[in-house]
């Protein structure tokens, strides 16, 4: 469990922007947290998708 710090909504609020297609707060804050943390978010989610690789160090297992 990560809590939600100033700097994860900060990182959040950037990838919410800067993502060409909205994302829901929810998924913006998860990628936040995987940002902050130097963490490669691994998911199976469109959403997640949408997210540019220069935003995020991301592996989508659907992909796969």
């Amino acid at each position: 469990i990560i809590a939600i710090d100033e700097a994860i909504a900060l990182a959040a609020t950037t990838i919410y922007l800067d993502s060409p297609q909205r994302i829901p707060i929810v998924d913006s804050l998860i990628a936040g947290a995987a940002k902050v943390n130097n963490a490669i978010l691994v998911h199976h989610d469109n959403h997640m998708s949408m997210i540019p690789p220069f935003l995020l160090a991301q592996h989508d297992l659907s992909q796969s």
